[in-house]
């Protein structure tokens, strides 16, 4: 039976390597911190091994442009299909 999990979360600035290098670090040290919890004190993960751990930690963003008026809902263009023109 094979488990996959996505469940580490680092906060961090993107924009700045010495941030995005430290949550890269932290993000290993809690994932296997976490998998060890797993196996310990989990019933049935008693056998689990590591298979493997992503390279690189996701960004979502980095830097939002607020500008003299901010809009504060989403903008969505209905359209029939997704080929622009």
């Amino acid at each position: 039976m094979r488990f996959i999990f996505i469940a580490i979360r680092v906060p961090a600035y993107a924009a700045d390597p010495a941030d995005l290098t430290r949550a890269e670090m932290q993000k290993r040290i809690d994932a296997w911190t976490m998998f060890e919890y797993w196996k310990r004190d989990v019933s049935g993960f008693e056998d689990a091994c590591f298979l493997s751990n992503s390279p690189y930690i996701g960004v979502r963003e980095t830097r939002r442009i607020v500008g003299q008026s901010t809009s504060r809902k989403m903008i969505f263009w209905p359209t029939k299909n997704l080929m622009m023109p």
